[in-house]
């Protein structure tokens, strides 16, 4: 099916080429042939190598083609093959019955839009042959490819265009629109009919997106609202697939490239602004979304900030905007647009859930500075002679055990280190302005270091702080 998918048959290994075939050129009745030439770092080093070594047996047995009840109803006597008797039974999709179609499982929605960009999984058969000679589910690689480039086998093409989504469907395709005469040895015999199962995950209707990006910007300016909308639709289909994969770095880039693509635009009137301006509010609340999952507050804010300039009492903005101020620590602000979100949905579980845990560490902190100010000690005013002497001999034992650090408060820097880093929703942690020793700085750091976690020093004598962070 494609010279890059790497597959291997229990007889044989196959060994990818160093450039792929040109499949019009194998059809051609007058070609001679084509030569070409492996890959030399694929090679295996034991020639013995089957594909045991690749795929369990169990996997391979549950890819096996099983036939239907009805594809077993012929005689065998009359000499018809057994691709031959099923594509009877099946749907012609083009006039010579070179590709024939049997929906197993129906899918749901429109057929696919010409040139769109599908995701399938399939397993392809030979005659007489229960095992794939190649397949996606034995990768477990869906395999995502766009119509009418070239990118898959011209009959496979035909078939999937006329799929939905979720659909499954066999195909059974003879040689003029497969592999040809010549076939592909080692895994395709010549003039081999060959049969797929396709299943169609998803698709994302292509709306020449590689044609806008070398538009000039004149010709940008020049596009009709109903080209850049197109373009837009690709990008967020293509972020929406992401996203739902847990692929939240390549999401948000495709989520920003949509925004570009509207934020660059020249409006011609109100009505396309409108447009404009609420498409950009679902991208820059996606764009939120994946910063927010990236553990990137800075980056979350600035798009909640790009909301409420669109819509100044979006909750989405609100929500996301307290919830980063609260990986930042700022309690205070966070508290504030997080109950802002609230009066907007006042039954909104994850707005509700956001305050209680933001209440729980405010808490938590303010436990945290009482310990730490348990420890400062106070300058007495009036100080009689005696007393300044004995300030002065505190003062000079206080400087000798300077690089001390006491086990208490080692167990406490450890114990706050470690509630830190438990606790997911706190991206950095600022030890409160205290005069620490230098002990319990070393003590601070050298803990930090253990934990993993990167601390800065800011400031200096009486505003002296730490900030320790998280690693991304």
């Amino acid at each position: 099916m494609d010279q890059e998918d790497e597959y291997y048959t229990q007889e044989e290994v196959a060994v990818p080429l160093r450039e792929p075939l040109n499949l019009s050129e194998l059809r051609n009745p007058l070609s001679e042939g084509q030569s070409f030439q492996l890959r030399e770092d694929f090679m295996a080093a034991d020639e013995n190598l089957t594909s045991n070594a690749y795929f369990e047996p169990n996997d391979v047995l549950r890819n096996c083609y099983v036939p239907d009840e009805d594809d077993n109803d012929t005689d065998e006597e009359d000499g018809t093959c057994p691709f031959e008797k099923m594509a009877k039974k099946m749907v012609k999709l083009i006039e010579d019955g070179g590709v024939v179609k049997k929906i197993l499982t129906h899918g749901a929605g429109n057929v696919i839009p010409e040139g769109s960009i599908v995701t399938i999984h399939y397993n392809g058969f030979l005659e007489y042959s229960d095992e794939p000679f190649d397949s996606s589910r034995l990768r477990s690689a869906p395999v995502k490819r766009q119509l009418g480039k070239g990118q898959l086998v011209e009959g496979l093409e035909i078939g999937i265009s006329t799929m939905k989504k979720g659909e499954l469907s066999r195909f059974i395709i003879t040689h003029d629109y497969a592999f040809g005469k010549l076939g592909c040895a080692p895994r395709i015999p010549p003039e081999a009919t060959v049969m797929y199962e396709v299943e169609l995950m998803s698709y994302v209707e292509h709306a020449g997106l590689d044609e806008y990006n070398f538009l000039t910007e004149e010709e940008k300016r020049n596009l009709k609202f109903d080209q850049l909308r197109k373009v837009y639709i690709e990008e967020r289909q293509h972020g929406k697939q992401l996203f739902d994969a847990a692929q939240y770095k390549k999401a948000f880039r495709h989520y920003r490239k949509a925004a570009t693509v509207l934020e660059e635009y020249h409006l011609k009137d109100d009505e396309e602004e409108r447009e404009q301006q609420q498409m950009l509010l679902k991208m820059y609340h996606h764009m939120a979304v994946c910063s927010s999952k990236l553990a990137n507050p800075g980056r979350c804010i600035n798009y909640c900030k790009k909301m409420m300039e669109i819509n100044p009492k979006d909750v989405h903005a609100f929500y996301f905007y307290g919830k980063s101020l609260h990986q930042q620590q700022e309690f205070d602000r966070a508290r504030d647009y997080l109950v802002k979100a609230q009066r907007l949905e006042p039954n909104n579980s994850s707005i509700n859930e956001e305050l209680v845990k933001l209440e729980s560490n405010m808490k938590k902190h303010k436990v945290m500075e009482a310990d730490m100010y348990s420890r400062m000690f106070s300058k007495p005013k009036g100080r009689t002679p005696k007393e300044k002497e004995q300030e002065s001999n505190k003062i000079k034992e206080k400087e000798n055990k300077a690089y001390d650090c006491s086990p208490d408060w080692a167990n406490l820097v450890k114990t706050k280190l470690t509630e830190f880093c438990n606790d997911s929703s706190q991206s950095e942690m600022p030890f409160p302005s205290y005069n620490f020793t230098l002990g319990e700085i070393e003590c601070i750091l050298e803990t930090a270091i253990e934990f993993g976690l990167d601390a800065k020093e800011v400031g200096s004598g009486q505003s002296y702080r730490i900030k320790l962070y998280k690693k991304s």
